[in-house]
């Protein structure tokens, strides 16, 4: 309505009617006035209603009335084995064979069991009961009388009939779209003679086009064939569109198609679309479906260049890769007894629930017991509807169950599970982006030092457009911490302590500190440093009184002297196998207590001091590993990136043709990246190009291909040759049309030859009445026969 006193059309986009619940419902009713009032059945046209029909409630009582089980089940056919090829045995065999198929034929003619009336009753109380529930009326129909009927609402839809309020406004009737001829109906669209429902829709367009009508109602069956913009040469042009989509199909190219009846060429403004989706996690499916395919369309989503500041469907794709990893983190943390959070969003998600539900015995209870209920909830809901929780079990499990299963839960419920689904996959997309693997980001090279390796190389031009250049850069990248860099980062972890007057408590999860591997590798000693991933309170850590805990597997972020900082963090359980605490934080925070401005040199200088075999040996790896190759038993610390920058679409095909041939899958992508110079912190974006010198003959190749392809040098011009009479006649000749495809090609030949019969007859004619009749001899077969 807001958008109507605006000044806008309205244009609703919607998928199914509903009309086989409203004409089931309709002959419900139909049933009951002739049993109440024992009359002579009417039509439904003749039925008064006092409210819109709900066809929710229509489908509801069909299925209890179809599926309720009120009498024993027949008993189970005979079945008659097939005559065999060569015929019976013996006689005895033939004989049971018959009596079978005799037995067989009189067992369907038997009547059905008898119903039992309890059951009976038991089913018209759940009928009763469902016609007593208060559910929304149909959607199309309250739509069009709540936006001012029909004579303001065009609907565009394949249905035959609708309800609309009577002129008394007291009322409703059913009314047929195309009327019958045998009386007037309300509120009929098009004069009683039309009787197609496309030309009807055609009808109903024209007054939405001319602004006689401000709202559109479409769905499935009207959304090809129809223009619905705000033309330039329509009478409403001025008028913007703006398109509700309140059913979203399964299929996204039916989405597209409905979408583009309000998009198309020769519009003045462009269309306002507004996708209305509820937050029920039942629902997400629908969308969950299009927004895959769309995803694989990639232009239509995120492809245009001002794409990037509206919204698209990418958001509701969670039946990828990122989703089955989501639901797989969700079901292992429900395994134990009790579960435990899967994300860092959860807490919010269980606060909500907690708040919705009437159980006043929680309120008396502990944050902590109140989490707890909530997750054996979410655990309990998983388990009713199916879902295999134990790991062994778990290979049938796949988001599209978990997106259709969730649908059979109520409303809070619901929210829940999704909820701690939503929150698990926020948390996997953003260690995906951490990483890089996520496709829709642009991966931030992070490192210690990033430098340019050699000056950009000019590889091709962009000569159809700007003639922008394609560079080739290539960089070298330092990824080692110094002991200098590695103390003040501890630095600032004790400085933080020592403000909150904090220590780390010794719990099932690893201490931050200095580790070394328990065995040599490769006759080295490894060395590094774990921080605790997720720092909580002191009373948080000793109360393990449950498994709620924020970091149940007690995961560590470790740093390397030749590495950095990993992305993947490593457990509390894998870092005790692997190595041993050398020097933990709350041994290193003793070296500054009662110590007043000590900075990180002076605290560096302390650490060399009293951890001095700790800090030689991080020193020493961080000085062996200053290459570029692998040492015995240290990974190095530098490597080669390249990127290409610059114009890139234009030999984008020559980019993949070039990876192809690699080796490793890494190197077979294309991705986006963003590299920043530690020197001026000047920062560039390009493609991801393999560091090899394969590729890059293959790509500079490919590229000298393409310009001796697209050179205009190679283009020979034509000498003009001989007109062709063929084409002189085609060309002078009159185009067929259907009017002179069926005429007789003779046409004119033979108007003119009964013309020159007709002057000749007539002149013999004269000719012969002046002639006398004696000199007129008859011809006979003799006097024909003598003249040969």
């Amino acid at each position: 309505l807001n958008q109507l006193e605006s000044g806008r059309s309205v244009v609703i986009g919607l998928q199914s009617t509903g009309e086989a619940g409203t004409q089931a419902a309709l002959e419900e009713i139909k049933s009951k006035f002739i049993l109440e009032q024992n009359k002579k059945a009417q039509d439904v046209d003749d039925l008064t209603l006092p409210k819109i029909i709900s066809t929710a409630s229509a489908i509801m009582a069909g299925f209890v009335r179809n599926h309720f089980p009120v009498a024993p089940l027949p008993p189970d056919p005979i079945k008659v084995p097939p005559i065999p090829p060569q015929g019976f045995a013996n006689d005895h065999d033939r004989m049971v064979h018959q009596q079978m198929k005799m037995i067989a034929e009189e067992q369907k003619l038997l009547p059905p069991p008898e119903a039992i009336p309890g059951l009976v009753l038991k089913r018209q109380k759940l009928l009763d009961a469902i016609e007593n529930i208060d559910l929304p009326p149909c959607p199309l129909d309250n739509l069009i009388d709540k936006l001012g009927g029909v004579d303001n609402v065009a609907e565009m839809t394949g249905r035959s009939g609708r309800i609309i309020r009577s002129r008394s406004k007291s009322s409703f009737n059913f009314v047929r779209r195309i009327s019958m001829p045998k009386e007037n109906k309300y509120a009929l669209s098009m004069p009683p003679s039309q009787e197609d429902s496309d030309r009807l829709n055609i009808v109903e367009k024209k007054k939405f086009m001319d602004g006689r009508k401000r709202v559109a109602i479409i769905s499935d069956a009207a959304s090809t064939g129809i223009s619905l913009h705000s033309a330039s040469k329509s009478t409403a042009c001025e008028r913007r569109r703006v398109h509700y989509t309140i059913e979203l199909p399964w299929a996204a190219d039916k989405a597209i198609q409905q979408l583009g009846r309000t998009h198309r060429s020769g519009q003045v403004t462009a269309p306002v679309y507004k996708m209305v989706v509820t937050d029920l996690g039942g629902e997400r499916r629908f969308a969950a479906a299009v927004a895959k395919r769309m995803a694989s369309l990639g232009a239509l989503t995120k492809g245009d260049r001002r794409a990037a500041s509206g919204s698209d469907l990418s958001e509701f794709d969670i039946d990828s890769r990122f989703g089955r990893r989501s639901l797989k983190r969700l079901l292992d943390c429900m395994v134990p007894e009790p579960p435990y959070i899967p994300s860092k969003g959860s807490k919010a998600v269980l606060d909500l629930y907690l708040l919705s539900s009437d159980n006043d015995s929680l309120k008396t209870q502990g944050e902590r017991d109140r989490q707890l209920h909530a997750l054996k909830k979410a655990k309990a809901s998983l388990e009713a509807i199916g879902l295999d929780i134990s790991s062994d079990t778990r290979k049938n499990n796949s988001v599209k169950v978990f997106l259709n299963r969730i649908a059979a839960l109520t409303v809070a419920e619901q929210n829940l599970v999704f909820g701690l689904f939503t929150s698990t996959m926020d948390d996997i997309i953003a260690e995906a982006k951490a990483t890089g693997e996520y496709e829709a980001s642009v991966e931030q090279v992070r490192a210690t030092s990033i430098e340019l390796s050699t000056t950009p190389q000019i590889i091709a031009h962009d000569k159809s457009n700007t003639g922008a250049p394609t560079k080739l850069m290539t960089f070298n990248v330092d990824r080692g911490v110094s002991c200098a860099d590695i103390c003040k980062i501890v630095y600032d972890i004790i400085s933080q302590f020592s403000r909150e007057n904090q220590v780390e408590v010794q719990t099932s999860v690893a201490l931050s500190g200095f580790y070394v591997s328990k065995r040599l590798i490769m006759g080295r000693t490894l060395i590094l440093f774990a921080k605790r991933k997720v720092h909580l309170t002191p009373d948080d850590e000793l109360d393990t009184a449950n498994r709620i805990d924020y970091d149940p597997r007690g995961l560590m972020v470790l740093t390397r002297p030749n590495t950095g900082t990993n992305p993947c963090e490593m457990s509390t359980n894998d870092l005790w196998n692997k190595y041993r605490l050398l020097a933990s934080v709350n041994d290193l925070k003793t070296l500054i207590e009662g110590k007043a401005n000590i900075d990180y040199a002076t605290f560096s200088s302390l650490v060399q001091e009293k951890y001095s075999t700790c800090f030689s040996l991080w020193h020493q790896t961080y000085n062996v590993s200053n290459t570029f190759h692998d040492q015995i038993g240290i990974a190095p610390r530098w490597s080669k990136l390249a990127m290409v920058t610059g114009s890139v679409l234009h030999c984008l095909p020559a980019l993949q043709k070039s990876v192809s041939m690699m080796m490793k899958q890494a190197d077979r992508s294309l991705k986006i990246m963003r590299v920043e110079i530690s020197s001026d912190s000047q920062q560039y974006v390009g493609m991801k190009f393999p560091v090899d010198d394969r590729a890059l003959c293959a790509l500079i190749t490919i590229l000298h291909n393409m310009k001796n392809s697209y050179s205009v040098e190679g283009v020979v011009d034509e000498l003009p040759s001989d007109i062709q009479h063929k084409s002189i006649s085609w060309i002078t000749t009159e185009p067929t049309t259907m009017k002179s495809f069926f005429k007789p090609k003779n046409a004119e030949l033979n108007r003119k030859s009964s013309s020159s019969c007709t002057q000749v007859g007539s002149k013999l004619k004269r000719m012969e009445s002046k002639a006398s009749p004696a000199k007129r001899k008859k011809s006979t077969i003799t006097s024909f026969f003598q003249k040969l």
